[in-house]
């Protein structure tokens, strides 16, 4: 058997085994959809949720219409749990959902499929009636789940720095959460709804105090960016934030106890905070003036550049650094094109990007000796501030380029001319035309032929069935308290065993009774799968019987326990005779014990 074709094999039968294995163990997948809530009205807005359980790889679905409802993508978030040494996992697509018209829908059933399965989900209804005035709420228990009114304690703004903004303008947003006399807390990171308007991460919030109107407010401020995809005007909001609100007790108040995580509160109650919507105007880069290099950067920015060396040789490379800071969207920046000629082999350039900066590293080859700089960079990009455009030119970078190009030339003749070579010398050797083939016989035996071969299929069946064999167990062990408890009995008993023997050695007669007692009680209650309060010589003398088992072993269980209860309360039977008799029939009824079928 040739060795590529044993190697093949094995690398196949190593895969098949390693599916084998994970199939063994893979988690079922289960798909379902919830709902917020099912009672709403026209005009409301609720949380739908797509939960995939048993995986957390499962992508966005293509999930982009609803009838009478309009929907938008929130974004996914996964959880990971282990319960009584279980792994489980789930990756759950929330979806923001808005009832059109009143009436009773249904959401579902759902089918996603994802490698090549299809997960079908369960059904939900939503009942959608008119918006009516909701009758006056208390002052105490308004808690700002419409946009902002001045009579409430609790609420959330929204806050663009700019709402007329050009297209891929980067423009700072702040969400910020203000309380009064009131306590906020379990407070989770904002969710933005947009079309067409590209939103950040939140930074780490920031806590302040301010009065506004005369009233004092404590607030958590959450600041982002956000940057406009399409000209026109598009809805920036409503954002909604999640936390518990906590109102104070109705006791006096300073001015410095007014603490927003303070612990004076009580009557706390979880809320979905919304900000109002914002209107975001979008307008075209002008075409007047822009420069024809310019391809799309928007911000204020600044260019450096320096190179790895001033001095290479032919076919070396240079590597270019172009450093490109300030502020701006800075995912609008593209690498400066160097000039490229026929004297520069030029490469991909690497990038990285951090908050206020882009960088890329290019390689550079010069393939003659005769440069001797490498051209001017330019970058140009628009200033929204100044509304116009702005170009920043760097170099030409000296480049003092050693060796001969003909060295190269030389190179690839060189290498033709021992190729040509080599094919002359072969062309004199002469194989002369065999008359008969000769005795003919098989190079390498079939590989089914090869007793290796089966083997090594025996020893991955085999090796399935046990991993098969063991996961079952293992999940029996996690599931069933009774079936575990029942194996390990045997195991703990002779360890057990050996300690009271250990006790009867060195003649501790009380210990050794009491061990002798908790043995008995330990083992039996793990084998008949009983509380440790059931473990009396009534109840396991009563549950032996009832199961089949035979005097004489029932009547050696009462007199071990007698013997016991004698020397562990009337304090008689602590002599060595006493001590070495009850240990034969301790050892002779865990013996009896071991081989029924309880």
């Amino acid at each position: 058997m040739k060795r590529g074709t044993l190697f093949i094999s094995a690398v196949l039968v190593l895969l098949m085994l390693l599916f084998m294995c994970l199939s063994a163990a893979a988690e079922n997948v289960s798909f379902e959809i919830s709902a917020e809530k099912e009672d709403l009205r026209t005009g409301e807005t609720i949380r739908l949720s797509l939960t995939f359980k048993g995986t957390r790889d499962v992508p966005e679905p293509h999930f982009t219409h609803l009838d009478a409802f309009t929907i938008s993508y929130i974004g996914p978030s996964s959880r990971v749990a282990i319960i009584n040494g279980r792994y489980s996992s789930s990756i759950i697509h929330n979806y923001h959902i808005t009832p059109l018209k009143t009436g009773s829908f249904q959401i579902g059933p759902l089918a996603v499929k994802y490698n090549g399965n299809t997960y079908t989900s369960n059904a939900v209804k939503i009942n959608v009636t008119e918006d009516t005035a909701a009758p006056p709420i208390p002052q105490d228990q308004v808690y700002g789940t419409k946009p902002y009114k001045k009579t409430e304690r609790v609420f959330i703004t929204l806050t663009p720095t700019k709402t007329t903004v050009y297209i891929n303008e980067a423009v700072p947003v702040a969400l910020r959460l203000f309380a009064r006399d009131a306590g906020v807390r379990e407070i989770e990171l904002p969710e933005l709804s947009n079309v067409n308007i590209s939103v950040g991460q939140f930074d780490k919030p920031i806590q302040r105090r301010v009065v506004i109107g005369g009233i004092q407010y404590e607030t958590l401020e959450f600041n982002t960016t956000m940057f406009a995809t399409s000209v026109g005007q598009f809805k920036l909001g409503p954002a909604s934030l999640d936390c518990t609100v906590v109102m104070r007790d109705n006791l006096p108040r300073s001015f410095f106890d007014d603490n927003l995580f303070g612990n004076m509160f009580t009557s706390a109650k979880p809320v979905t905070l919304k900000s109002e919507v914002m209107t975001i105007s979008v307008l075209p880069l002008p075409e007047e003036s822009r420069p024809k290099d310019f391809r799309g950067a928007v911000g204020s920015f600044d260019l450096d550049v320096g190179l790895s060396a001033q001095e290479v040789k032919v076919g070396d490379p240079v590597t270019v650094k172009i450093s490109i800071t300030g502020k701006g969207n800075f995912n609008t920046v593209t690498a400066p094109v160097i000039s490229a000629t026929e004297d520069f082999k030029l490469y991909d350039p690497a990038v990285k990007q951090n908050k206020n900066s882009k960088t890329f590293e290019q390689a550079v080859i010069p393939m003659k000796n005769t440069i001797n700089s490498i051209g001017q960079i330019r970058f140009s990009y628009f200033d929204p501030v100044s509304q116009t455009y702005h170009t920043i030119t760097k170099g030409p970078f000296p480049l003092l380029v050693t060796g001969s190009d003909a060295g190269l030339k030389a190179k690839t003749i060189d290498a033709q001319t021992k190729e040509k070579r080599q094919q002359e010398v072969l062309g004199k050797d002469i194989a002369y035309i065999k008359e008969a083939p000769g005795a003919l016989k098989i190079k390498g035996r079939p590989l089914y032929l090869n007793p290796l071969y089966w083997l090594l299929h025996v020893f991955v069946l085999l090796l399935y069935v046990g991993v098969l064999v063991y996961h079952r167990r293992r999940q029996r062990l996690q599931g069933d308290d009774g079936y575990a408890r029942k194996l390990r009995a045997p195991k703990q008993a002779r360890a057990a065993l050996r300690s009271v023997k250990a006790l009867l050695a060195e003649g501790k007669a009380e210990e050794f009774y009491d061990g002798v007692f908790r043995l008995i009680s330990d083992y039996l209650s793990d084998k008949l799968h009983l509380s440790p309060g059931e473990a009396t010589k009534s109840s396991l003398v009563g549950v032996l019987r009832s199961r089949g088992v035979q005097d004489d072993t029932l009547k050696m269980l009462e007199d071990i326990l007698s013997a016991c209860d004698k020397a562990r309360y009337a304090r008689i039977g602590f002599g060595a005779d006493e001590m070495s008799k009850t240990y034969q029939q301790l050892e002779e009824l865990i013996v009896l014990i071991g081989k029924m079928k309880l």
